[in-house]
């Protein structure tokens, strides 16, 4: 078997990704189909419905693949900035959306994407500006909402880092936490995305061994003040 940057699965579907090239497997492990579409695709994301899949790369580009066709639905651009697109996305929790974290401009004017599903076609841009930086989101189905983690950067003052509730397109309960404490939960959240591969782990630079990290159940809503 390649060796994934991320390599992700629902129990019925396997998603692999190497960097040139994107692997799906069946539940029992069988290759059902290999895509050289992108470059830098390192980020898999499978829909809750299992029927579709969106993969990132940092250089700025998505694309959509059926697991029940296993074929290429749509490949884009969302940003003309080359590089860098690090940040995390996540599909809705019925799947109609595709939430993306996204940078434009001179890779500093940040925001929320917000794709439908049934075209991938934007919806809206949210937070959009230079002062603010979200890195990771997900569904939290405990709460049944979205949680973020970001920072957001003053001029001639400290930084502040939060854990936020994304809720009704506004950022809620905004909870202001330690800069460790982000940086720790921004990797875990990076390696946990990528299913705890080694490859990520390498690079990921953490200080626990990855058993350790694999075996926390750590979430965003966890640090939100209420």
């Amino acid at each position: 078997m390649p060796s994934f940057w991320t390599y992700i699965t629902n129990g019925k579907y396997s998603v692999g990704c190497t960097g040139q090239t994107v692997y799906v497997y069946d539940k029992d492990g069988n290759e059902k189909a290999r895509f050289k579409d992108l470059t830098y695709a390192y980020d898999a994301e499978i829909s809750p419905d299992s029927k579709i899949f969106a993969v990132k790369t940092t250089d700025g580009r998505l694309a959509v693949y059926s697991l029940e066709e296993m074929k290429l639905i749509k490949k884009f651009r969302f940003s003309k900035v080359d590089g860098g697109q690090h940040a995390g996305f996540c599909f809705s929790a019925d799947g109609s959306f595709l939430f993306n974290l996204e940078s434009h401009g001179d890779g500093f004017e940040r925001c929320l994407s917000v794709y439908e599903t049934a075209d991938f076609t934007l919806v809206k841009r949210l937070f959009y500006g230079r002062d603010m930086y979200i890195s990771q989101i997900e569904y939290d189905k405990n709460f049944d909402s979205y949680f973020v983690l970001g920072i957001l950067y003053r001029k001639f003052r400290r930084n502040k880092y939060f854990a936020a509730e994304f809720k009704d397109d506004e950022l809620k309960n905004v909870t202001y936490i330690k800069e460790k404490e982000y940086d720790f939960y921004n990797k875990f959240k990076d390696l946990e995305k990528s299913g705890f591969t080694k490859k990520k782990y390498r690079w990921s630079y953490m200080d626990e061994s990855l058993e350790d990290l694999s075996s926390q159940k750590l979430k965003i809503s966890d640090l939100i003040k209420r």
